[in-house]
């Protein structure tokens, strides 16, 4: 097993963590010692749904990706 899946593990599930969040989390975990990775988690998982619901919609909407070049070019 790659060290990226033994690295980045949370509640014994296998599951790759990419930077920012999965480095941010687990910073965050070590330098609260109070809050649980769960609960770090928990708190991150909004905003990363909201960049992927961003990516979605800019995917099927090219066009706004487009409009400010386009409209400073």
């Amino acid at each position: 097993m790659s060290d990226i899946y033994r690295n980045h593990t949370d509640s014994g599930n296998r599951c790759p963590i990419t930077s920012p969040v999965g480095t941010n989390v687990f910073v965050l975990r070590a330098v609260s010692p109070d809050a649980t990775t769960d609960t770090i988690f928990h708190g991150v998982a909004p905003f990363w749904l909201a960049g992927m619901g961003r990516a979605v919609l800019v995917l099927l909407f090219p066009s706004i990706a487009l409009l400010l070049p386009q409209l400073l070019y």
